[in-house]
């Protein structure tokens, strides 16, 4: 059956290109293309799974609060140290 079909510039190069690698008819290429797009849609869908955990060693301790608060200094303490830099590279560049 024939039917005409509206394709998008990027979609249309991607199909010739993949038919000229191939070296099959650019028909052959859009069959296969479309009856894989149908066969993926008649999946089951995708089942979440629930992992386990695994111990880190990491403090059990802390409160969220507490981690915020390291988190933040940490990030002080990056800044701190790229400012240096900079003021560094700055006086040797005078």
């Amino acid at each position: 059956m024939r039917t005409t079909v509206d394709l998008d510039d990027s979609l249309l190069r991607r199909l010739r290109a993949l038919a000229q690698r191939e070296g099959v008819p650019f028909r052959t290429v859009l069959h296969r293309v479309l009856h894989r797009g149908l066969q993926d849609e008649q999946r089951k869908p995708y089942r979440h799974r629930l992992l386990p955990g695994h111990p880190l060693g990491l403090r059990t301790d802390l409160s969220g609060g507490e981690l915020n608060k390291l988190a933040a200094e940490l990030e002080d303490e990056g800044i701190l140290t790229a400012m240096r830099r900079f003021d560094a590279h700055a006086r040797a560049d005078r």
